[in-house]
C-alpha cells in the first residue's frame, strides 16, 4: 500500500471513530451527526443556501433539501432571502438551533478535554493544515 493509501485508511478510521463519539454524546438530544454537521456549518459559517450545503458533502440538493426541512420543522433552522438569488433561500440557525449548536460545542469541548489528547498542539495544527491541502486535491479527482 502507499503512503496515500494508508492516510486515506487512517482518516476513515478516524472519521468513524469520530462519529461514534459524536453519536453518543447527542443521544439525549435527539440530533444526529448529520444534523451536528449541519449545525455546525451554519453556526461557524452563517446563512448557506441549500445547493452549497449538498455541494460540501458531495450529496444531491435534493437530499439536502430533505434534511434541512427536517431541520426547520424541529425548530432548528429557518429560511431568510438570498440577496445573491431569488429561488434559492438561504438557511441559518433560529435561536433554539443556535442555543443546541453551543449546548453540542460545550458538550464535546468538556468530553475531548477531560481526556488527554495524544499528540501535541503542533501536530494537531500540522494535521489540519495537511487536511486543508488535501482537500481541493480529494475534490478535484
Amino acid at each position: 500500500m502507499s503512503e496515500m493509501d494508508d492516510f486515506i485508511d487512517a482518516l476513515r478510521e478516524a472519521f468513524f471513530a469520530l462519529r461514534s463519539l459524536s453519536t453518543r454524546l447527542l443521544a439525549d438530544l435527539e440530533c444526529s451527526p448529520a444534523e451536528r454537521g449541519v449545525l455546525a456549518e451554519l453556526g461557524n459559517q452563517g446563512p448557506r443556501p441549500v445547493p452549497a450545503m449538498a455541494r460540501v458533502r458531495g450529496i444531491s440538493r435534493q437530499a439536502m433539501q430533505k434534511a434541512v426541512d427536517a431541520m426547520i420543522e424541529r425548530g432548528w433552522l429557518r429560511t431568510e432571502p438570498n440577496p445573491e438569488h431569488a429561488r434559492s433561500q438561504l438557511i441559518a440557525l433560529t435561536p433554539a438551533g443556535d442555543k443546541l449548536w453551543i449546548v453540542i460545542k460545550k458538550r464535546e469541548a468538556a468530553a475531548l478535554v477531560a481526556r488527554e489528547v495524544p499528540v501535541s498542539a503542533t501536530e494537531l495544527a500540522r494535521a489540519a493544515a495537511v487536511l486543508a491541502k488535501l482537500k481541493p486535491f480529494f475534490e478535484e479527482a
